[in-house]
């Protein structure tokens, strides 16, 4: 009987405390919905937007460039396929339709031939013809190769509940480079593509898509997923933009000379000797 009754006050108690559990759920609001792994805002002790520049043709970068792996044009093979949506900036708020985007990959009518196509600098019209099964473009669009510029919209977010910093991605933007050959021809000047939500690409793309994959140069049998190379933070980058009131860019700030330049690893560097300070205490 003892034994009874004693059983039956372990069950009571069980019982008790799985329903305190499901009637515990912690507040949503104001979590940031483009995030991965969304921090309350109770949680964030420090915050701060950070944009940064990605140069795909440097050495540290050539991981997310493989030949038939440009993350480029998992990118663009993602938004034509209706995978992830294209949007006009790194806000995530204003979408674009399939048209604009396409029309954003067309070549620049500088009154040239015009069907080679926008490998222009890789054969330059002689040698061997690439091949098309890792080309997204068509004959009037640039090619996946071409796209060699990428944006990184971040926050660094310092979460007091877990003692830790975050560098937490939500936007990612292609953009054709002033200086490819074509464009050159039309001015010079980048043209932006498209942004895309982060969060999307790792649901509908890195995680699925084989083919999303970081090429590892020193062991091909440790290649890693984009996912962890973002993670990871693999790639080599200069920040161009840190949150301000002006919303401006750091060489607007201290100009386009060699100290704008130099500003930029500043800003980095700030960055890190924040984060060190804190277990100063």
């Amino acid at each position: 009987m003892k034994a009874l009754f004693s059983a039956f006050v372990v069950l009571l108690f069980g019982l008790s405390l799985g329903l305190n559990a499901q009637s515990y759920n912690p507040p949503q609001e104001g979590v940031n919905e483009n995030s991965l792994r969304p921090v309350h805002p109770s949680d964030i002790m420090f915050k701060k937007g950070v944009w940064r520049r990605i140069d795909l043709r440097e050495k540290q970068n050539k991981g997310f460039f493989s030949d038939q792996n440009q993350i480029s044009k998992i990118i663009i093979d993602a938004v034509k396929r209706g995978d992830v949506k294209p949007y006009l900036n790194d806000s995530l708020m204003t979408r674009i339709s399939i048209e604009e985007f396409t029309e954003k990959l067309q070549l620049p009518n500088t009154g040239g031939g015009g069907d080679e196509g926008g490998g222009s600098e890789d054969f330059g019209g002689f040698g061997d013809a690439p091949d098309t099964t890792q080309e997204t473009a068509s004959s009037n669009e640039f090619f996946a190769k071409d796209i060699v510029l990428m944006d990184l919209r971040e926050d660094l977010i310092f979460d007091k509940q877990r003692s830790r910093m975050y560098f937490d991605i939500q936007a990612v933007g292609l953009i054709i480079p002033g200086d490819n050959p074509l464009m050159m021809a039309a001015g010079g000047v980048d043209r932006p593509v498209c942004w895309v939500s982060y969060k999307e690409l790792v649901a509908n793309v890195f995680s699925k898509d084989k083919t999303a994959i970081w090429y590892n140069a020193q062991n091909s049998a440790e290649h890693r997923s984009l996912t962890d190379a973002f993670e990871l933070r693999l790639f080599g980058s200069k920040i161009y933009k840190v949150s301000n009131p002006d919303n401006k860019q750091i060489q607007d700030i201290y100009g386009a000379d060699k100290t704008g330049i130099l500003a930029t690893y500043w800003k980095e560097a700030e960055l890190m000797e924040y984060e060190h300070n804190l277990w100063e205490y």
